[in-house]
């Protein structure tokens, strides 16, 4: 049983942080050329002309790079989602409601991380 417990905890941290990054962050996984562009420029020591002409490509390749970033969500969460189904068919009842429970704790820990973020 405690094994169980065990397995069921590990599996709960892994799927549940993978969801919180499905479904909270979709918002701070939105691309962010102008980060990109002064990581570039500060470490790669850009002119002017480079930032200019590195912050066109950028700004141009961020739609594709978007949903690329999207469906990668999406499809994260539909094997997250599914993987909870199975998890949930080898539980009782009462474990079931624990295991939703834990997840629903989580989430909200989750969300609160991202507000805080927001916040700064």
């Amino acid at each position: 049983m405690r094994k169980l417990v065990a397995v069921l905890i590990a599996v709960f941290f892994i799927t549940g942080a993978g969801l919180a990054l499905a479904e909270g962050m979709k918002g701070e996984h939105k691309m962010d050329s102008g980060k990109r562009l002064e990581r570039l420029t500060k470490e790669l020591t850009l002119t002017t002309d480079q930032q200019t002409k590195v912050a066109a490509i950028l700004k141009a390749d961020e739609p594709q790079m978007q949903a690329v970033m999207d469906k990668m969500m999406a499809d994260k969460k539909a094997i997250m989602d599914a993987s909870d189904q199975k998890i949930e068919g080898v539980l009782t009842p009462d474990q079931v409601k624990k295991y939703e429970q834990m997840k629903a704790e989580h989430q909200k820990k989750m969300d609160k991380e991202k507000n805080e973020k927001e916040d700064k």
